[in-house]
């Protein structure tokens, strides 16, 4: 039985629905079934997460085998507890992991918009406390914990098989970032230049842009700082850091 090649593992409102679209052009790379997977149908199993209760030959059904390297991007998996990755690592053994990890503030800041869309009316006009308590939810300190995740998933793969970029610099430079997660994955990455710069360059589920408040941004900035300092640093030391050179 083939077993899974690649997780992506988030992080969350940091670009995985566009980087899940434009993988999904590779004619070597496949995803979900067209019909299958929770929250965005085709990206995101949430095996690991929602139905882990099911079996492991459910989870496979899930996918299409068509092509020679097939996975899935639920970045729900950053959260996972170490006992679940554990298990992860050994029903999927040769899988490589990706995690794309965002300015915390402006991941926070578009977390809480998605919220906010959907807790409240649209003339609703929240104030600044709304918004720090929307922040303030332990999932969302935990989804800003990037070396939290990449630690624990180091742990039962390892640097060769974990792989983390930062969103901004794949915005940047998308094109050399395909290609290197392109590599990464195995892939044939001669296919991108194919792909035109004005389509990579489209964003994808973003909503309007909307400056992020001074009160909020002061107060985020100085619990982030004390609760996780040095988190780029420590993951550069894991050796798992994609920092390419680009002009």
């Amino acid at each position: 039985m083939r077993k899974v090649d690649f997780l992506g593992i988030g992080a969350h409102g940091a670009g995985t629905t566009w980087i899940w679209r434009w993988l999904s052009r590779h004619p070597k790379i496949g995803f979900l079934k067209s019909d299958s997977g929770q929250g965005i149908i085709g990206k995101e199993c949430h095996y690991w997460d929602r139905n882990s209760s099911k079996s492991v030959q459910w989870y496979y059904s899930q996918f299409d085998w068509s092509r020679p390297i097939v996975g899935e991007i639920t970045p729900a998996y950053a959260r996972l507890p170490t006992e679940v990755i554990n298990d992860v690592a050994k029903t999927c053994p040769h899988a490589k992991v990706f995690f794309v990890i965002r300015d915390p503030l402006d991941r926070t800041w578009s977390d809480i918009r998605k919220r906010r869309r959907k807790l409240l009316r649209s003339n609703d006009n929240p104030t600044c406390g709304w918004y720090i308590n929307q922040a303030s939810r332990q999932k969302v300190w935990i989804r800003n914990d990037y070396l939290r995740t990449v630690k624990n998933w180091h742990r039962d793969f390892g640097a060769d098989r974990l792989r983390v970029y930062k969103f901004e610099d794949f915005v940047k430079s998308p094109r050399p970032h395909f290609s290197d997660l392109l590599s990464f994955l195995g892939a044939n990455k001669e296919e991108i230049k194919s792909w035109s710069d004005a389509e990579i360059n489209t964003p994808v589920n973003c909503g309007v842009a909307e400056p992020i408040p001074e009160e909020f941004s002061g107060w985020f900035s100085g619990h982030f700082h004390h609760r996780y300092p040095n988190q780029i640093g420590s993951i550069r030391a894991l050796g798992c850091l994609a920092e390419l050179e680009t002009r």
